[in-house]
């Protein structure tokens, strides 16, 4: 489309140039008309005949006459209209060659394009294998890590968690005892490959009312640094102490739990690590918050029940 417009233009200009030099040359031709008019104006008198000697004799003025008369090489040459010619000429055939040139140029151009975008293409579908295969092999190593991964939580038996009853110890007036209000609960690693835990932060609190502990409980200080691996398929004992004081209760503080005056929460997280060889292995977090449940009318077996919302519960 572009050398056809480019074409047009090259020809139109052409013609033009035509037209003009057509015009240039009807213009340089002589007008025969004065000089006739001139001739009637100013009438010359027939010249006087020679006296005639001999048959080879011929007048001066004939004789100039007839040598200004015979042409030329040069002849043509001398008239303006065939330097005009030739001038147009090798103009025509200036602007045919760059028309040939910008032709060729335009063509050139065209092929250097579309090689281009096949180039481009070539690349973009390669570039859009390469990404997807790599792509692939992250989900392939991504689903063979989760498939591999540890997994740490706490066991349920018939559709309870394995936790067990808090030992609560009385503080009584008149005596000194080392023991603490404790419970203990297993952990379980349910993956394939083992857990490698590096901290913990376990806490069991008493509140007033019914109310969730606040979330700021878990980011708080005091967690332990450990370094303790679980094998797939071990469950490891965990001691939670009664956060608060020497970790014991007064009678009256007892019965309020077990009226449903005051409550028992155990909350707190293990994080950990799987023990594939990487320069960066990801944490992974087990979240718990469970409420202890009493005996009551409506609860024939006092429990540990599973509260809150991810927040407070999750594993990652």
């Amino acid at each position: 489309m572009c050398y056809s417009i480019s074409a047009m233009k090259v020809w139109l200009i052409v013609g033009l140039l035509a037209a003009g030099l057509i015009a240039v040359l009807m213009a340089g031709e002589p007008n025969q008309t004065p000089q006739k008019a001139d001739n009637h104006a100013n009438p010359v008198s027939p010249p006087t005949p020679p006296t005639v000697v001999n048959n080879n004799y011929e007048s001066p003025a004939e004789s100039a006459k007839s040598d200004d008369n015979s042409p030329h090489w040069y002849t043509p040459l001398e008239r303006s209209e065939w330097w005009l010619v030739v001038a147009a000429f090798l103009t025509l055939a200036v602007i045919w060659y760059q028309a040939r040139e910008m032709a060729s140029a335009t063509n050139e151009m065209r092929e250097s394009t579309r090689t281009v975008k096949e180039q481009l293409g070539v690349m973009e579908r390669q570039t859009k294998a390469a990404e997807d295969a790599a792509e692939t092999a992250l989900l392939s190593a991504q689903a063979f890590i989760n498939s591999e991964r540890p997994w740490l939580l706490i066991p349920i038996e018939n559709k309870i968690y394995d936790i067990q009853p808090p030992v609560i110890i009385e503080r009584l007036p008149g005596t000194l005892s080392v023991l603490s209000s404790a419970c203990a609960f297993g952990v379980k690693n349910y993956g394939r490959s083992p857990a490698r835990i590096i901290e913990s932060n376990l806490w069991m609190i008493r509140i007033g009312d019914a109310s969730f502990p606040r979330l700021s409980v878990y980011e708080r200080e005091g967690s332990v640094k450990i370094d303790y691996v679980v094998a797939p398929d071990a469950t490891i004992p965990v001691s939670v102490r009664l956060e608060g004081g020497d970790g014991k209760l007064t009678i009256q503080e007892r019965e309020a739990i077990d009226t449903g005056m005051n409550f028992l929460w155990l909350v707190g997280y293990l994080k950990y690590t799987d023990t594939f060889e990487r320069r960066e292995p990801p944490v992974y977090e087990t979240r718990f918050c469970y409420r202890w449940m009493p005996s009551s009318y409506s609860v024939q077996e006092p429990f540990w029940l599973r509260e809150g919302s991810s927040e407070y519960n999750r594993t990652t």
